[in-house]
């Protein structure tokens, strides 16, 4: 599976089951909703993603995956979690920053959910702070 561009959606027809680098999914969650902070209007949106939200480790870059399979479309939405993730939470919200300054907000239907994602995405996001030799 080569890497996707951080944030887009990507079409079905790419099998995760065929990706040998997949080494664990870290988290499932059976349903969230995706919205986007548009800068220029300074006001959160509602994206058409929302679905089962997974967290893939790979054993390849990129090694932390965010993917949403999308109920209201046939596309995945695909987000890289890397040391360019910034993440701020406030329930039910995980909001973060991407490698390319784009500002999402996920919405977590159950409490439950959404505090097992934030101790996930904390935790990843905290191997980037580390030295590379310690990941």
């Amino acid at each position: 599976m080569s890497a996707a561009q951080p944030g887009r959606l990507v079409p079905a027809t790419i099998n995760l089951a065929m990706d040998h680098s997949i080494e664990e999914i870290i988290l499932v969650a059976a349903y969230v909703k995706l919205y986007e902070f548009i800068i220029a209007l300074r006001q959160w949106t509602e994206t058409d993603v929302e679905g089962h939200l997974f967290v893939i480790k790979r054993n390849t870059q990129p090694h932390f995956l965010l993917i949403i399979l999308n109920s209201r479309n046939t596309g995945y939405f695909v987000e890289i979690i890397d040391g360019h993730f910034e993440l701020n939470l406030r329930q039910p919200f995980l909001r973060y920053q991407n490698g390319v300054r784009r500002i999402y907000g996920i919405w977590f239907s159950q409490t439950q959910e959404f505090q097992r994602a934030a101790e996930v995405f904390t935790r990843i996001v905290s191997t980037y702070a580390q030295p590379p030799s310690s990941r």
